[in-house]
């Protein structure tokens, strides 16, 4: 999770930039995406616990329920996390003709 945001985004470091915890070279226009997604991410990569012992967690569903929805949700955050690790690759590599 660290790791997501820190090195691979390039997002949630505290300095003198125009928004916090963003970088001031950002591509998608709605600012609150990548707030979003920094939280989003957080809290589904650890969504792995509750598949680990369900009945500590009170979670009644069905096995296969649940299974499916995290995994959805897995899915999903890889998804973002794509988008937003190939639009800072962009930003980063662009400009030195890295890319």
């Amino acid at each position: 999770s660290y790791g997501d945001v820190f090195q691979d985004w390039g997002l949630g470091h505290i300095k003198h930039t125009k928004r916090l915890f963003l970088r001031d070279n950002v591509i998608y226009s709605p600012y609150w995406l990548y707030y979003f997604a920094i939280v989003f991410d957080v809290v589904i990569r650890f969504t792995w616990i509750f598949t680990m012992s369900p009945g500590t967690f009170g979670i009644s569903f069905p096995v296969d329920m649940y299974l499916t929805i995290f995994t959805i949700l897995e899915v999903t955050r890889r998804f973002v996390w794509n988008f937003i690790r190939l639009e800072n690759e962009h930003t980063n590599n662009c400009g030195k003709y890295r890319a």
